[in-house]
């Protein structure tokens, strides 16, 4: 079964946000590296701005849902 729900057209490296968050920084690069990623520099910065969006994005969905709790971890991840 393949489910496409969440199937998107956009930057590969947006996925490497994921490896990032869980496992740190390294670990990231060091898979991208092993998949032929050749720019290192380039691809911090964009985790970095990958990973500071998808905690503000967290942050703004505590004040829709009226939870504190999401805003304070989504603010938390951006220091």
């Amino acid at each position: 079964m393949l489910d496409f729900a969440a199937a998107a057209i956009g930057d590969p490296d947006y996925e490497l946000r994921h490896l990032a968050q869980a496992f740190g920084l390294s670990v990231a690069l060091e898979v991208a590296i092993r998949l032929g990623h050749h720019d290192r520099t380039r691809l911090v910065d964009k985790l970095d701005f990958f990973v500071a969006v998808d905690a503000l994005r967290l942050a703004m969905r505590g004040p829709r849902r009226g939870d504190r709790a999401l805003v304070r971890a989504g603010l938390g991840s951006l220091r």
